[in-house]
């Protein structure tokens, strides 16, 4: 039951992630931003360490830049507001995503580059899949509980329009 238990948690976490990055570099009116001198204003995707994944969408609460990163065994949404973080702390107010019966052990994004040169001077490598993978375990004094962990993985393919995206 416990091992469910765990499971689902875990579950849930990843798809709230996986969820809010499939929405990474959306636009609300596709064409006119494809059209747009540039591509989409949003074009940039980070993993600025294997703990964080920096990224925006149009229409997002508290702006369009985001952060998910790990904080003390939860993992935590970040709005960043109008202006791309420079880090993945940029000291703004953390909603904790998943249950608080669950310590996160580790949380890694790794990108799929789709291409070597960026499209514009001010893009990094263009990401347009992004594998999550999720480790934790139950908070529990008991020892044989607390001791399981469990690693699940999943692969996000960001929609995006825009130049080289």
């Amino acid at each position: 039951l416990q091992s469910t238990r765990l499971n689902q948690e875990l579950r849930a976490t990843l798809s709230v992630v996986a969820g809010d990055l499939r929405r990474a570099r959306s636009v609300e009116d596709p064409l006119t931003s494809a059209l747009l001198v540039g591509g989409n204003p949003f074009g940039a995707m980070s993993t600025a360490n294997a703990n964080c994944v920096i990224y925006a969408y149009a229409g997002a609460v508290d702006g369009p830049w985001h952060i998910i990163r790990l904080d003390n065994g939860r993992v935590v949404l970040e709005g960043a507001g109008n202006t791309r973080p420079a880090n993945c702390n940029p000291g703004g107010v953390s909603t904790p995503l998943g249950s608080q019966q669950v310590e996160v052990t580790a949380l890694a994004f790794t990108p799929t580059t789709t291409a070597s040169t960026p499209p514009l001077a001010t893009d990094e490598n263009v990401v347009r899949e992004i594998t999550i993978t999720i480790t934790g375990h139950l908070r529990d004094d008991d020892t044989s509980l607390s001791s399981v962990d469990r690693t699940m993985s999943q692969t996000v393919y960001v929609r995006s329009v825009g130049t080289g995206i």
